[in-house]
């Protein structure tokens, strides 16, 4: 099952309102996220990117050392072939809530969710099939290209081990992405 959502981002009461009953029941990581934003929305937390050190930071949710954080982590750069997506909605899936598990006690910061919609913020070099402002959805299915009946060597999904959505904005390469349809909002 997958539940799509505004999340953290574009509006900590829409999240809270679509999910508040959901995640109560759902596993402890779900439970934890839960906390998180209500803990934000309580302390009237505003979301936004600042500079400190000549690094540009914005707000994710991270799974490090065993904990559930929602963390200000440097906003991602581009390399060539990529684009900076600001991430407008999110949908938090059961491979979320098991991801931590799969990492345990020890792991280094990871920006957790694989599936999202939004739209291109920048472009990095080489790219020429988006443009600033495009409404975009990503693929979470990396480097698969071909249709197969199998999962080719390097095949990964956003998020493990590559940081994923639950993130203000997220640099991926453009071939991941979809043009949004106009009929969804």
């Amino acid at each position: 099952w997958t539940i799509s959502c505004n999340i953290l981002f574009d509006g900590i009461a829409n999240f809270e309102i679509h999910l508040a009953s959901l995640l109560k029941i759902f596993l402890p990581t779900a439970r934890l996220l839960y906390i998180h934003l209500v803990h934000l929305k309580k302390n009237n937390f505003v979301i936004n990117n600042y500079i400190q050190g000549g690094n540009v930071f914005m707000k994710a949710v991270v799974f490090e050392k065993g904990q559930l954080l929602v963390k200000d982590v440097p906003t991602p750069k581009l390399k060539s072939g990529e684009v900076l997506v600001a991430i407008k909605a999110a949908g938090l899936n059961r491979r979320d809530l098991y991801t931590p598990d799969r990492l345990g006690n020890n792991s280094e910061a990871l920006i957790l969710g694989s599936d999202a919609a939004g739209v291109v913020e920048a472009i990095g070099e080489g790219v020429t099939d988006w443009k600033i402002g495009d409404e975009v959805i990503i693929n979470p299915s990396l480097r698969w290209y071909e249709q197969s009946d199998f999962p080719p060597e390097g095949f990964e999904i956003l998020s493990l081990p590559d940081n994923g959505t639950f993130a203000e904005k997220i640099a991926i390469p453009a071939e991941q992405l979809e043009k949004k349809p106009s009929h969804l909002t």
